[in-house]
Formats: structure tokens, C-alpha cells, sequence
């Protein structure tokens, strides 16, 4: 299983539900269809404007 090295993904994002987490790995993709961080940043943005918007700058990796 791929592990997500989003800092969002740690605890201290606690907004995020596991279903958040989840969704976020699934727009990371896998193999040669991996999106950038700027994506996955962007297109969670879209997809949840009600919540803060997570960062590249804090992702780990």
C-alpha cells in the first residue's frame, strides 16, 4: 500500500477525517499516473473549499 507523506495526513491536521485522508491518497494516484503535490493541492481544494487548505509547504517527502 502506498504511504502518504502529506502532513495532512498526520495527526496534527486533526480537520480531516478518514475519509479525507483517504480521498487525498486516492488523487495522489500510483505508478505513472501520480499527480504532483501542487495537484493534489489544488484539486482538494476544489473538491472541499469549506475546509482550511492544506499545504504544500507542510507535506513531507
Amino acid at each position: 500500500m502506498t504511504s502518504c507523506n502529506f502532513s495532512c495526513c498526520n495527526s496534527e491536521m486533526v480537520y480531516l477525517t478518514e475519509m479525507h485522508k483517504i480521498t487525498i491518497l486516492q488523487m495522489i494516484g500510483y505508478g505513472e499516473r501520480t499527480r504532483t503535490r501542487a495537484e493534489v493541492v489544488r484539486l482538494f481544494q476544489e473538491k472541499y473549499p469549506e475546509l482550511p487548505p492544506i499545504s504544500q509547504d507542510i507535506m513531507g517527502g
